[in-house]
């Protein structure tokens, strides 16, 4: 794992911003199992856009997007048709821990909301925030293109302070989902990326937004750590 960061200047004054906003990169390195699920995902799109589209969230797609129709599934409730999501359901969990542990933070019990994005041909994701209210916790990127890609993470109080990550096929990024990003770049191709929101248990009084799985509680978490 490698420690990512956005930071502002030392302040002058009282009153000039200050940040330190920490993101995780890690990477899935089982060439395998990252290339059953590329093409487990791609096949899947067309099942995928005959759910009924809600919106954009601020990405900018339009309704002939899998992006417009987050939240009406989890790519996790494949896993039966896609064993490997298995496994990386299980290492998306490990990087979540090891941050947590990286952080000095408590691992919370938490669901999570997970989706997919093909763009194709250079197409532009419009800046957008995932979440950013009193319960907002952590969400995640990674890339499944087989190619390098770019994605930018801004600090909210300054519109020029931008993080350009790159990122080598199977790139994870954690992150504060209110933090803002999008996708300015140009490729050829499809651009396949997972992403996911992560739900403090103890802070939701209602059912989430979207599609969730339980992510971890205290029987994942003995597993994954023997503990």
């Amino acid at each position: 794992m490698d420690i990512i960061r956005i930071k502002s200047e030392l302040p002058n004054t009282h009153f000039a911003p200050s940040y330190d906003i920490r993101m995780g990169a890690f990477q899935f390195d089982n060439q395998r199992v990252y290339e059953r699920i590329h093409d487990f995902l791609l096949d899947k799109e067309s099942d995928i856009l005959e759910l009924e589209p809600n919106n954009d969230a601020g990405t900018g797609t339009d309704n002939t997007s899998i992006t417009n129709r987050f939240g009406q599934y989890n790519v996790f409730n494949f896993v039966n048709e896609c064993k490997e999501l298995e496994f990386l359901l299980d290492w998306l969990r490990n990087c979540y821990l090891e941050f947590m542990h990286s952080e000095g933070t408590p691992v919370l019990q938490c669901d999570m909301v997970c989706w997919y994005n093909i763009l194709r041909d250079g197409k532009d994701l419009n800046e957008h925030v995932h979440s950013c209210n009193e319960n907002s916790y952590l969400s995640g990127n990674m890339q499944l293109s087989k190619f390098e890609t770019k994605t930018y993470y801004r600090a909210p109080q300054d519109a020029f302070n931008r993080l350009n990550v790159t990122g080598q096929p199977g790139q994870l990024v954690i992150f504060p989902s209110f933090v803002p990003h999008g996708v300015k770049t140009e490729w050829e191709g499809e651009r396949i990326s997972l992403a996911f929101d992560l739900y403090g248990c103890q802070f939701q009084s209602e059912p989430h937004w979207g599609n969730s799985i339980r992510f971890m509680d205290e029987d994942i978490f003995k597993r994954l750590t023997n503990k």
